[in-house]
């Protein structure tokens, strides 16, 4: 009896390491290659912040507004969109003053900055 309990027990721990190893390997989701959900100016992405959350939070979007800074990691828009991308751009650096589309996961709001923060982006 004991034998057939040792064997069921094993066999239920191996179960549940193939299980937690599965779940621990699932590919991540592309959020480059996801529709939007949203196409916003960068002023209604920081105006859906007031006071409460985004219904756009933790889905990709895509924000539309003026370049004021960029480096080969990150964009700054206007109204106060942070977006970083999914890949270096090494062209992003002539982006300043130009009116550009980006498309990315919106992830929070950076009270102490008053940013809203993309991450994942790409040009479109």
């Amino acid at each position: 009896m004991k034998r057939i309990i040792r064997w069921i027990l094993i066999g239920v721990i191996a179960l549940a390491a193939v299980g937690a190893w599965s779940l621990w390997n699932q590919p991540h989701t592309d959020f480059t290659k996801l529709e939007a959900a949203a196409q916003l100016s960068d002023a209604e992405v920081v105006a859906s912040f007031n006071g409460e959350a985004s219904p756009w939070l933790n889905q990709p979007i895509e924000v539309t507004g003026q370049v004021v800074s960029a480096t080969a990691n990150s964009l700054l828009l206007d109204a106060g969109v942070m977006c970083h991308w999914s890949e270096e751009v090494l062209k992003a650096g002539g982006l300043e003053g130009q009116t550009v589309t980006v498309h990315g996961r919106l992830v929070g709001y950076d009270a102490l900055f008053g940013e809203a923060r993309l991450d994942q982006c790409t040009l479109r």
